[in-house]
């Protein structure tokens, strides 16, 4: 059964560890109420520095 509360996924655009497209369908498909963003030009290290404003708007509209 899917989970019914809130989910907000972050993935970073440029990875070496996963395929971000991939893992961004499948958190899709198994959480498909979840909000799933992928910050352009963002790697894991930079995902916070990255367009950061944008972010902490994101983060914040999860949370109200």
């Amino acid at each position: 059964m899917p989970s019914r509360s809130p989910r907000s996924c972050c993935s970073p655009s440029h990875s070496q560890a996963l395929d971000v497209r991939k893992a961004a369908r499948n958190t899709r498909r198994l959480l498909p109420n979840a909000d799933v963003g992928v910050p352009p030009d963002a790697t894991h290290h930079t995902i916070p520095t990255v367009n950061a404003d944008r972010l902490n708007q994101k983060i914040l509209q999860f949370l109200a």
